[in-house]
Formats: structure tokens, C-alpha cells, sequence
């Protein structure tokens, strides 16, 4: 089902059900207040020639392969942006470490990527300076030990990215603003990322 509403001369589509498409520009906040859309999460806008901007207020969702995961990973780069606050959910052996792995190596970064399951948080940088915290709840016990690291610090800081595995055990410490990416095994051994806002 859908939804289709006209203001301030382009279309706002709110869609349940949608098909993916590759070419998708996150829109700036500017443009939103233009159109008092309260809800800013997920608003993507695909520019077709000859028509109006269509906005799609819906999750991105991508299937990939192992042998293409680092074009996944591009494309989810160019989607959140280069810096903010990334929470990756799925089962164990969903592939969270290895997508993050690959995400630090579009970021260029020469530092060795490892799941920081004893430390709680490794620190990379990439190729453009931009400062990766790499955070690993799976370990921790409480709240407390989340917070003893400063990891509220680590995302609340401008100009840095942070990725982090098992988020569902820091909830109430994370940014109302981070992506949350969801990572599904399929039964073809592909994997479905779908991301969203807030």
C-alpha cells in the first residue's frame, strides 16, 4: 500500500511495500522544514528525469553476496554519510564483524579490524582522517560497563564514525539519530542489509 500526498510542488510517498532502487540521495534537513515534514527519519528523494522528485519515507534494504560486500558497504557509506552513529543488529554469524571489516576498507583505513569483544572499543582512522570507534557489547554484564567507557562521549562526538555490534544491550544509550542496520542470512547464503533512521 501507499500513500500520496502533493506539497510545495513535489510528491511525498510513504510506501509499505517497495522495490529497490540504487540511486537513492539522502535529503537535507533544510529541504524538510521547507515542507514542514515532521518525520525526517528515512526520507530519501530519487530524481527522474522529466517528472518531479519523488520521496520515499521508508527503510533501504540491499541483498548482497561475500564476493560484492564491499560495494554493500560503499553503498551503505554513501547512503548514512561519512560520519555519525551506525548500530548493527542480526544473529550470531549474521556477518556484523565482517560487514565492519569492509566498511573500514572503503574508509581506507590501514589499521587491523577486529571484533573488540574484551576491550569494548577499538579505534581506527581512515584514509580522510576521520576518527572509527568500533564498539562490541556482546560481553558486557550491565549498563554500567557501557557507560564507564564513555561510549555516550565516543557518539555524541562531531566528525567521527561509530559502529557498533549488539546495541540491543545499550539502548537506552544511543543517539536518537543513529542508523540501525539489520543484517539477515538468506537461505542462498546472501545477506540482506536493511537500514533505517531513528
Amino acid at each position: 500500500g501507499s500513500e500520496l500526498k502533493k506539497e510545495c510542488n513535489v510528491y511525498i510517498v510513504r510506501l509499505a511495500h517497495y522495490q529497490p532502487f540504487t540511486k537513492f540521495m539522502p535529503l537535507g534537513h533544510y529541504i524538510l522544514n521547507s515542507l514542514n515534514i515532521s518525520q525526517t527519519n528515512n526520507v530519501y528523494v530519487v530524481p527522474l528525469p522529466g517528472s518531479l522528485p519523488i520521496f520515499y519515507l521508508c527503510p533501504m534494504e540491499w541483498i548482497f553476496s561475500l564476493e560484492n560486500i564491499e560495494k554493500a558497504a560503499g553503498a551503505l557509506l554513501q547512503h548514512t554519510g561519512p560520519t555519525g552513529v551506525i548500530a548493527f543488529y542480526g544473529r550470531m554469524g549474521a556477518g556484523k564483524t565482517t560487514f565492519i571489516k569492509a566498511l573500514c576498507q572503503v574508509l581506507g583505513t590501514v589499521d587491523q579490524v577486529n571484533s573488540p569483544t574484551f576491550t569494548l572499543v577499538n579505534e581506527y582512522l581512515s584514509a580522510e582522517g576521520i576518527p572509527i570507534y568500533h564498539f562490541d557489547f556482546y560481553r558486557i554484564k550491565n549498563l554500567q560497563e557501557a557507560v564507564d567507557i564513555g561510549c555516550e562521549e565516543y557518539f555524541e562526538t562531531p566528525g567521527t564514525l561509530s559502529f557498533i555490534e549488539w546495541p540491543e544491550l545499550i539502548t537506552p544509550l544511543l543517539p536518537p539519530e543513529a542508523w540501525r542496520a539489520t543484517l539477515e542470512v538468506l537461505p542462498s547464503g546472501k545477506r540482506k542489509l536493511t537500514v533505517s533512521r531513528g
